[in-house]
């Protein structure tokens, strides 16, 4: 496993697109602000963290952060990807404030955190996702 860091949101977005897509009611959030950084918004200071963890050519995680909020990680079954990003996050000096993520993902990278850096992580909120998928036009409505 490798991990590849982007500074071109639109470059990254290409990459992490098709990957993110597979599970996209999960990750709407990370396509989201994700549009928005590869439309151009260069205002970001600092500017976002892009990462994509990659194993033998395929994307196995991607992480998104925009300091001061949250790091946010995709859906992964590949676990063993979340020591490479916190090792990058912590060697890169970002200050990460939270994690969101599934609960799977999020707690094993808690897990890895607390590890690494000896702090309690902590339980701030819990998240529903839900996804259409089927509308039922109603009868004899009008318009």
């Amino acid at each position: 496993m490798n991990l590849r860091r982007f500074d071109n949101g639109a470059d990254f977005q290409e990459r992490v697109l098709p990957f993110l897509m597979e599970r996209e009611a999960e990750h709407n959030l990370i396509l989201g602000i994700l549009a928005g950084i590869a439309s151009g918004t260069d205002w970001l200071d600092p500017p976002p963290y892009l990462a994509l963890v990659e194993d033998e050519g395929r994307a196995a995680a991607v992480a998104v952060m925009t300091p001061p909020h949250n790091l946010l990680l995709s859906h992964t079954e590949r676990l063993e990807a979340l020591p490479l990003l916190l090792a990058h996050l912590l060697q890169s000096g970002y200050a990460v404030p939270g994690v969101t993520a599934s609960p799977p993902v999020a707690e094993a990278f808690a897990g890895l955190w607390q590890q690494r850096t000896g702090r309690q992580p902590r339980l701030a909120m819990s998240q529903r996702i839900y996804q259409l998928d089927q509308v039922r036009s109603p009868v004899g409505v009008p318009g």
